[in-house]
């Protein structure tokens, strides 16, 4: 397969994000606003043309983890219908110990799971604490972890007792998207 020439959407580089970080509200339905009207954002995207994508099926085995912070590799889920919290719970839990597997970890939280689908969604109304809300595509090309959410994130998602056992020397925390 050839390269191909393509667009992606970022978050444009704004003045006002050095003193006002970017943020989207979703908040529930209530009388005194309309969120189909009522901006709750102050996201503005900006679309980056040209941008070549490699075709690297030739080459795989170049990418590694520790050398481009990706690594391609073939997994057969066992769950491959994700119709039910059980299974997404089954689901996690094998992701984790194949990520134990594969990087040789002493321990993998799951700390977070998107069922998502490639075609636009639109609603009106969602709820984000149901497990197995369907999404679209994200919007805009855009990274998880910053230097600043991971400490956050470790915080939030590893207990106490996983706290003062992995966050000493001779332990190296990963997040990995």
């Amino acid at each position: 397969m050839p390269n191909i020439v393509t667009s992606f959407d970022h978050l444009a580089n704004l003045e006002k994000y050095s003193h006002e970080k970017p943020y989207l509200a979703l908040l529930p339905p209530a009388d005194d606003f309309d969120p189909r009207k009522d901006r709750r954002d102050n996201l503005e995207f900006k679309t980056h043309t040209g941008i070549v994508v490699h075709d690297i099926r030739h080459s795989i085995t170049s990418y590694r983890v520790e050398d481009c912070g990706f690594e391609v590799f073939h997994h057969q889920t066992n769950f491959p219908i994700l119709e039910d919290e059980l299974a997404l719970k089954h689901y996690q839990d094998e992701t984790a110990g194949f990520l134990e597997n594969f990087f040789n970890a002493v321990h993998v939280t799951c700390y977070d799971i998107r069922l998502r689908r490639n075609v636009s969604m639109p609603r009106e109304t969602f709820d984000f604490n149901d497990k197995m809300l369907l999404e679209g595509p994200a919007r805009g090309a855009h990274i998880d972890v910053t230097m600043n959410s991971g400490p956050e994130i470790i915080d939030r998602y590893l207990s106490p007792i996983e706290k003062d056992l992995y966050l000493r020397p001779g332990y190296r925390i990963q997040i990995f998207k």
